[in-house]
């Protein structure tokens, strides 16, 4: 395996044909293949938790196996002002290769602290098969940076039409970019009218809601406004699932 050099800590790396596993301070970090509703499924988990999948048929490989990717693809439909979109948190790079490849003409920055995702979405996420769609729409775009998602959004100039925060390691959520500074980062980096949708795991009721609860009132302190869309509306509302918090930035 080629490992970026900025990895220095030693590591622990065990190779089968269908199968990676990788120990190193982002955690325990497995890549296997399973069957899912029928269809060959590749994922990705970090200290247990899915973090990215793949289907691994040709045809299929840039569509979202996660339902939160296909609510965020609907979220952008409806509001195709959407051009210049940055995320935090790469992981396999699923919510790229779907937005390159279904939205024409998109650009998209994405910030990973972890050097070693980026060469695993290229080994064993189709991520270099995405250059083709590249190549042949010259508007597109994919930029990849390996830093820290809060000093990324403080030391660059860059503005977004959509901002993305997918931090995760495991089910560990960034608490730097949801605290308040990381959320004002994040607005100071947006273009007036641009969208900020944070994938989060809450209840939208009960005690299991205080996350969201908490996340909504804090980024609504710095936009004005947000809300919570539920990935899944059959779910009862006491029991946690994947949402979508939504805040849009005031035009000027």
């Amino acid at each position: 395996m080629r490992i970026h050099p900025s990895l220095s800590e030693k590591k622990l790396v065990i190779e089968r044909k269908n199968r990676y596993f990788s120990l190193s301070r982002f955690g325990r970090v497995e890549v296997t293949d399973t069957i899912e509703n029928g269809a060959e499924v590749r994922l990705l988990l970090v200290n247990g938790t899915r973090e990215s999948a793949t289907f691994l048929a040709p045809g299929l490989r840039n569509l979202p196996v996660f339902e939160y990717i296909r609510t965020i693809g609907n979220i952008l439909r409806e509001n195709d002002f959407v051009r210049d979109a940055l995320l935090i948190g790469g992981a396999g790079f699923s919510l790229p290769k779907f937005y390159i490849t279904y939205f024409p003409g998109r650009r998209m920055d994405v910030v990973e602290n972890n050097p070693e995702m980026v060469e695993i979405a290229k080994r064993f996420f189709f991520l270099e098969e995405l250059n083709a769609t590249l190549e042949a729409d010259e508007q597109a775009s994919l930029r990849i940076f390996i830093d820290d998602g809060l000093r990324h959004l403080q030391t660059q100039e860059e503005r977004y039409d959509l901002i993305i925060n997918d931090a995760f390691v495991g089910r560990i959520a960034d608490s730097h970019l949801s605290g308040e500074a990381g959320i004002r980062a994040i607005h100071n980096r947006l273009r007036p009218g641009g969208l900020y949708l944070v994938n989060a795991i809450t209840a939208r009721s009960g005690q299991g809601s205080m996350p969201g609860v908490l996340a909504i009132e804090r980024m609504s302190r710095v936009f004005g406004n947000a809300k919570m869309i539920p990935v899944r509306e059959d779910y009862p509302p006491f029991e946690s699932q994947n949402v979508i918090l939504y805040a849009e930035k005031a035009r000027d």
